[in-house]
């Protein structure tokens, strides 16, 4: 997909989204699916795959998003692991509770491929502990993702880390 998007706390009603359809530049929606850190959570049962069948009816493209745990340099409920191995053990993790997300709201395939998931990152510290576990949960996230033909993908601050996640 190439084109504009927009992105929404929480998810607008398909009607919502049909006003957005005609009256706006967006075709793309960033579509969170899920996570352990993701802020609008009370929503989450209201996604489900009927309501994305509607907006990709309406002619939307998604940009499934996961927002797990972050930085474990940053104050969130939710943190990754300091230790590398855990980490990318974790990211391997999240990844598949991303893509079993994926499956049932129909944006993957049954055997889990076809898609791009990206993973929010909120902005972190710049001591090279704390980019190490983040960079080591990015690489187990991008391993899984690609290990079921898909494609790995990071929504997050381009302040800082975004060169690191160049190299991933």
């Amino acid at each position: 997909y190439t084109g504009q998007g927009f992105d929404k706390c929480g998810l607008p009603s398909v009607s919502s989204m049909q006003t957005w359809w005609n009256s706006s530049p967006y075709n793309g929606f960033n579509l969170y699916i899920g996570g352990s850190a993701y802020a609008c959570r009370s929503t989450l049962p209201y996604l489900t795959a009927s309501y994305v069948s509607a907006l990709s009816a309406q002619g939307w493209r998604f940009f499934p998003t996961w927002v797990g745990p972050q930085a474990p340099c940053m104050p969130y409920a939710s943190v990754i692991s300091y230790n590398t191995t855990t980490a990318f053990n974790r990211g391997v993790a999240e990844a598949n509770a991303a893509m079993n997300a994926a499956v049932n709201l129909g944006l993957a395939a049954p055997d889990k491929s076809g898609t791009v998931i990206y993973y929010d990152m909120e902005t972190y510290g710049t001591t090279d502990l704390c980019r190490r576990a983040v960079n080591a949960f990015l690489s187990g996230w991008t391993y899984q993702l690609r290990a079921y033909n898909n494609l790995a993908g990071v929504y997050g601050s381009a302040c800082y880390n975004a060169t690191d996640w160049a190299t991933i």
